[in-house]
């Protein structure tokens, strides 16, 4: 891990992102909080199809095009639908709901009002707004996702394009002044991210919905097949994952020092 230590001299954070509701669009924030349990008012949302499961932007693409905007302290959550109508107010919860994706469960209470309905219309199916339970995390695989800006725009080189839209990887961080895939060194050692500390724990492996246009949906860039080319077949992978080590804010410019495996961060 020391060149990886050595590459990562100069890192900040360049980008954050949070997704109030889960399979629509990322916004981007300038600040972020990052609790033990993960983003502060990250996914704190997901959209069921009413059957037993979860709408994504895997199963409907057109979620990725809804823009939304939460406020916690206001409880009024809005959403910019692609066509260019707005639905919003305050959230009110209803009838108790869940569903299940990849084996893990998201359960919390209907948002009631225009919600449900515009979502359900914009998809063509039943669609229910579900505002989670507190001990629900909205997240899949881990709190905290963080990918390197060079690690991107290697990707956009071995696609044949002079960038590609960080959005289709949807991370709560992106950093700068590193290495190419300097990300993947870290995994099993910790960084210090501003005031937070994440333990890296692995490589994010992609899917499908990176192939997506983050406005549209529509599948334009075949990400997942330009990242074996140049990764390999078993290797489908940008950006990492990380759990919590220690709780605490993260802003644009805030400094980015991993450390080696076993070795405190900041050490």
């Amino acid at each position: 891990m020391g060149d990886a230590l050595r590459a990562a001299a100069g890192a900040a954070v360049a980008h954050l992102h949070v997704t109030p509701v889960k399979g629509m669009a990322v916004t981007r924030v300038e600040r972020l909080t990052v609790t033990a349990a993960g983003v502060a008012g990250d996914r704190a949302f997901s959209v069921l199809d009413g059957e037993g499961g979860v709408l994504t932007g895997r199963r409907s693409g057109a979620l990725l095009g809804v823009r939304p905007s939460w406020d916690p302290g206001a409880g009024t959550l809005e959403l910019a639908l692609p066509g260019g109508e707005f639905v919003g107010g305050p959230v009110e919860l209803g009838e108790r709901a869940e569903g299940t994706s990849y084996g893990k469960t998201f359960r919390g209470r209907v948002v009631a009002g225009p919600f449900g309905e515009a979502i359900s219309t914009l998809l063509g199916r039943r669609a229910l707004l579900v505002r989670h339970d507190d001990d629900v995390t909205g997240w899949d695989d881990a709190p905290v996702t963080l990918v390197g800006r060079p690690s991107l725009d290697e990707l956009a080189g071995h696609a044949g394009r002079e960038t590609v839209d960080r959005r289709r990887f949807r991370m709560n961080i992106e950093v700068g002044g590193t290495a190419p895939r300097a990300e993947d060194g870290w995994v099993g050692g910790e960084v210090a991210v501003g005031e937070a500390v994440l333990r890296v724990v692995g490589r994010t492996e992609r899917c499908v919905i990176t192939t997506r246009d983050p406005d549209t949906g529509a599948v334009d860039l075949p990400v997942l097949k330009v990242l074996a080319g140049y990764r390999g077949r078993d290797d489908v992978c940008m950006g990492v994952l990380c759990e919590v080590v220690g709780p605490g804010a993260v802003a644009l410019g805030d400094a980015v020092s991993p450390c080696a495996a076993g070795a405190p961060a900041g050490a």
